[in-house]
């Protein structure tokens, strides 16, 4: 009889691999604890991670659709419903997770970037330009994020502060 050491080992063989983006063999690690435990914490989550590395978008998307049935308070499962319901195109729903969560919580700097990107698929620009300003206070040495928040701000024809942006976020410096 399997054990849940043994899950604890498959689970954490399916991080690893995860982490190195071979996203097929860390689907069959997590596939493998999950049948020794199919409860195991945050195994659900990244099964359905996995699948948005493999690009299987509509798997994903029903998986995390499942997830927030089961933990509507997980913000980071409203986050990735919401990337890929956008990655699926479809936006209403993304729009919709990406209100959720940031309901329970405004002050996520992943989720105010993730947010920022679908408010502009929606023409609401200064909005996600905001959300932008705010995940950059939050966390100043996330690179894409600062990337992100200089090209909206030359788009908005904040010259000046864009580039400085844009300088900061390609050099990973405050």
């Amino acid at each position: 009889m399997e054990t849940t050491a043994s899950a604890d080992v498959w689970f954490d063989l399916g991080c690893e691999l995860q982490r190195l983006e071979r996203y097929q063999e860390a689907l069959s690690a997590f596939e493998e604890a999950q049948a020794i435990d199919p409860n195991y914490p945050s195994l659900k989550n990244r099964i359905a991670f996995t699948h948005w590395g493999l690009k299987n978008f509509s798997t994903a998307l029903d998986l995390y659709e499942a997830l927030v049935r089961e933990t509507p308070g997980d913000v980071g499962v409203w986050v990735n419903l919401s990337i890929n319901a956008f990655q699926c195109r479809q936006f209403d729903k993304s729009l919709a997770a990406a209100e959720r969560a940031f309901q329970l919580n405004p002050n996520n700097p992943v989720q105010l970037h993730a947010y920022s990107i679908i408010l502009r698929e929606f023409g609401r620009f200064k909005r996600a330009l905001h959300l932008l300003e705010r995940s950059v206070l939050l966390d100043p040495e996330d690179a894409d994020t600062r990337v992100q928040l200089g090209l909206r701000q030359l788009e908005a024809g904040d010259y000046k502060n864009g580039w400085k942006s844009l300088m900061r976020g390609g050099s990973g410096a405050t």
